[in-house]
């Protein structure tokens, strides 16, 4: 919905192509690689992409675009250690390599389901 109504046809074809043809992870795939397409547009979506990429299960690409993030100063880089679209690499070598260049400590998402079991 937030590329709908920011009224980004691309981006909103490239994901319901992608769901249509494998799901969420080549919704998300093809998301990134038309996000990574334009990387020399005004704004740099590195931190984006990388999420995508995540999801899409492509752990490379999403390093490689945390890599460009930091590269880049993105604003949001001193976050990937806690931010839990990244959880997934955590126990990744480059990723904690990463984490140390930046400075940042790695934290573990919260335990949903120990909260849930709770309530």
């Amino acid at each position: 919905a937030q590329w709908a109504s920011r009224g980004d046809q691309e981006l909103v074809a490239a994901l319901d192509s992608g769901l249509a043809a494998g799901g969420y992870p080549m919704a998300y795939k093809r998301a990134a690689d038309a996000l990574a397409s334009r990387r020399a547009g005004d704004r740099d979506h590195s931190m984006t992409i990388a999420a995508f990429y995540v999801i899409a299960g492509e752990e490379v690409l999403a390093m490689d675009w945390l890599d460009s993030a930091v590269a880049q100063h993105d604003q949001n880089a001193p976050y990937i250690g806690v931010l839990p679209a990244y959880s997934t690499l955590h126990d990744q070598p480059r990723f904690r390599a990463l984490t140390q260049l930046v400075g940042v400590p790695i934290v573990a998402p919260p335990d949903r389901s120990a909260t849930a079991a709770s309530n």
